[in-house]
């Protein structure tokens, strides 16, 4: 599983950081980006929580 973030669309609260801070982190204008090329099994059900907890729809998953 792969996270990916529009960066177009991301405005910085930060949610997905603070619930999967080993999958997401804020650049130094607090947009999010994803730190890992594959989420491992442990964290993909948190990075799922943190894709439906965003609030700007910002997150999409890609099962492949």
């Amino acid at each position: 599983m792969r996270a990916e973030i529009d960066r177009a669309v991301c405005a910085g609260h930060a949610l997905c950081n603070s619930h999967v801070p080993e999958v997401f982190e804020l650049d130094d204008d607090g947009i999010a980006s994803a730190v890992v090329a594959d989420i491992p099994a442990a964290l993909q059900e948190r990075a799922h929580g943190a894709m439906l907890r965003c609030p700007t729809g910002a997150i999409t998953l890609d099962e492949g």
